[in-house]
């Protein structure tokens, strides 16, 4: 049965996320097992040890927008930066995203244009424009078959969380913050069910079937 399941992990972290799953996961269902690094602006399978690529340069955009937040004093000395690709990560920070958003548009609404900001329990990520994690639900249709639907867990669902593209398709759950959308991004769990306990109250409540998994009808038992 479990052949038959693909695991998908879009994260904003880099090869750690590799090398910690190896140490506890069969190698076996490596292939099964589908991680995008740096909030999936590079995907790979867990068997394979050459992703995430470190090779390519760094999105002259997000380095100009950068250079811009330091001129107007918009991040502060104290925030570190690690710089990627694809992704400038911001910790530290003494403001959120949406203020950021909004002390950006302030001065120079048109800078918006050139980048992504999402943020994370831990960070902000400024990330390239193509930079989505829709990509890894492609990616996983692509490898393994178009016939069967995703579902997405996540926490953060809400704009300008880094989940809240992730948790606008169809089939989508939130272990913490929702979305406006009544069609998706449900939270079904209890108030102090969130983060990775929310994450294990949904998948012990899954119920297998051939080709398919349902809710058990005693999810209630299970959180």
């Amino acid at each position: 049965m479990m052949e038959h399941f693909v695991i998908g992990i879009a994260t904003g972290r880099g090869k750690s996320v590799r090398i910690d799953l190896q140490k506890i996961l069969p190698e076996e269902f490596w292939s099964k097992v589908c991680i995008g690094y740096y909030n999936c602006s590079c995907i790979g399978t867990l068997d394979d040890n050459n992703s995430p690529s470190t090779d390519t340069l760094i999105d002259p955009n997000l380095t100009s927008f950068l250079k811009f937040l330091k001129k107007e004093n918009i991040i502060t000395k104290n925030v570190k930066v690690t710089e990627r690709a694809s992704q400038i990560t911001l910790e530290n920070n003494v403001i959120d995203a949406i203020t950021l958003v909004h002390l950006v548009e302030k001065i120079d609404k048109k800078k918006l244009g050139s980048v992504k900001i999402v943020e994370s329990s831990h960070s902000i990520d400024l990330l390239s424009q193509n930079v989505s994690k829709l990509d890894l639900i492609n990616f996983i249709r692509k490898t393994y078959s178009q016939k069967y639907e995703v579902l997405c867990i996540g926490d953060r669902g809400k704009w300008p969380g880094n989940d809240f593209e992730l948790l606008n398709t169809p089939y989508s759950l939130s272990v913490d913050e929702t979305s406006e959308n009544p069609n998706n991004c449900w939270n079904f769990l209890p108030l102090q069910h969130k983060g990775e306990l929310g994450s294990i109250s949904y998948l012990k409540s899954f119920r297998l079937g051939k080709g398919y998994f349902e809710f058990n009808p005693k999810f209630s038992e299970f959180t």
